[in-house]
């Protein structure tokens, strides 16, 4: 029997939160759907290959080598080329869009179809000026489903005049056992040059400013200095700015407890390694990141903004603190600097939340029941 046909459209599968979760569940859902994923660009990204080795098909909106000469001045030929390759390749089942640009960009190059679409939006809207918030409400109203993956998100977009019967809550799911690997942790702190005694902070965040890089560097230097602690700083740079923050980090006199790591495909090992776990942005969804510490048994220290509270609860399973607030970070790092018996607890409270509210089973039965949902949806408006 032919499976029903489903498209993911997405920027690309570069390493970060969304592919990565896109990488994960898609291969346990290939079962029921024929699943393709479209990006955006050129450059297919890291987790492309995971996906094609599994019998998922990726493919480039632009593939010709051509547009590799194209300037930056002609980009709007560039978005042409790609709407017009999308609206070629949408013509039967469903069709989900992740993330803000192909959702705006592929909704308006299919204006003429009849969907069934569905949109998962995975950050708070600050990314909306006047005018993509006018025209994102326009968008809505031909959405079959909208998937926000916290409840703040989701939120956002019942205030954005989405109905009820069309949102949906589908938080990030885990398979714990992937993250925890403590017999690595002596082998990959020899291999970072970190000695036993020190107290490994680990953030997992790629260099955007909304990161909160440069306010973690700020709490670090408010520390004792006598505290043996170091940071490992783990993800890809964005325009510079590691090479600023570096240099922060050199004013500030902690140059020498800070290892940038760039890109890592080892999360699993370098969390065994760590001891604290930081996610301090400025805005966010629902972080992989998070979930994946919890899995590993770490204690976090998060910033109160998305879904971070709702993942991590405070003086329970870590320390939930305000954005854009150094001094409160550097307060709740120290804490748990000087506290192991309370990392330790929180840790395994955070390690049997994962497996009673965020595992991939249920992660995945919302998402199989949202497909399904939707096919329905377009089933019956074909027979009538």
């Amino acid at each position: 029997m032919k499976k029903p046909q489903l498209t993911i459209v997405t920027i690309n599968l570069a390493v970060g939160g969304c592919e990565r979760h896109l990488s994960t569940i898609l291969p346990k859902l290939k079962d029921y759907w024929d699943i393709r994923v479209l990006v955006w660009g050129p450059e297919l990204g890291y987790f492309a290959q995971g996906l094609q080795d599994h019998g998922i098909a990726v493919l480039p909106l632009l593939q010709h080598p051509y547009w590799e000469q194209v300037p930056s001045y002609a980009s709007y030929a560039k978005h042409a080329a790609r709407t017009w390759r999308l609206n070629r390749w949408l013509d039967h089942g469903i069709t989900h869009f992740f993330l803000s640009a192909p959702y705006i960009l592929g909704m308006l190059s299919s204006w003429w179809k009849t969907g069934p679409f569905i949109m998962s939006r995975r950050s708070l809207n600050a990314y909306q000026t006047q005018g993509i918030a006018a025209l994102e409400r326009i968008l809505h109203k031909r959405l079959t489903f909208a998937v926000g993956n916290s409840e703040r998100v989701v939120q956002q977009l019942r205030d954005e005049g989405i109905p009820e019967s069309k949102l949906r809550l589908i938080y990030n799911g885990m398979e714990p056992e992937r993250f925890y690997c403590p017999e690595q942790r002596d082998l990959t702190r020899h291999a970072l040059g970190i000695s036993p005694e020190t107290v490994v902070m680990i953030h997992i965040a790629n260099l955007f400013p909304y990161k909160g890089h440069e306010d973690l560097l700020q709490a670090i230097a408010r520390l004792p200095p006598e505290l043996p602690f170091c940071l490992l700083s783990v993800g890809r740079d964005h325009h510079g700015l590691q090479a600023t923050l570096a240099s922060l980090a050199q004013t500030l006199g902690i140059a020498k407890r800070i290892f940038w790591l760039g890109p890592r495909h080892d999360i699993p090992l370098l969390l065994a390694a760590a001891d604290i776990s930081i996610l301090c942005s400025h805005q966010e969804g629902f972080s992989n990141v998070i979930l994946e510490s919890m899995s590993a048994s770490l204690p976090l220290v998060v910033t109160d903004v998305g879904g971070n509270a709702e993942a991590v609860k405070h003086e329970i399973t870590g320390l939930v603190v305000p954005p854009h607030a150094p001094n409160a970070l550097s307060l709740a790092l120290k804490g748990l600097l000087t506290c192991p018996a309370q990392r330790q607890e929180f840790g395994q409270r955070g390690a049997h939340r994962i497996a009673t509210h965020f595992s991939l089973s249920t992660c995945l039965t919302q998402y199989q029941n949202l497909y399904e949902a939707a096919y329905s949806k377009n089933y019956k408006k074909h027979m009538y």
